[in-house]
């Protein structure tokens, strides 16, 4: 059944549009997109470990102690996912 949107009021598109989303939504495909099941693949992407590697270098050479360097870089992976 195609709606001709034209001839509703903006209250029944915002309608229209609300049912479809509640009819069309996939949870199962927005959970395996979600920052959790996603983090553990991007820390494994090329472009990631580069980073990582180049803040790792630069942190040994300020002589920062090794747990300090894991925790600042746990802490950069974390924070590339907080929006």
């Amino acid at each position: 059944m195609d709606i001709d949107f034209s001839k509703l009021s903006l209250e029944d598109k915002l309608s229209n549009i609300n049912k479809r989303i509640k009819s069309e939504i996939c949870f199962d495909t927005i959970k395996l997109l979600s920052d959790e099941n996603l983090l553990e693949e991007y820390k494994l992407c090329k472009s990631t470990i580069n980073e990582i590697e180049k803040l790792k270098k630069v942190l040994i050479k300020r002589k920062i102690p090794e747990d300090k360097i894991n925790e600042i870089l746990n802490d950069y992976i974390l924070g590339k996912f907080s929006f």
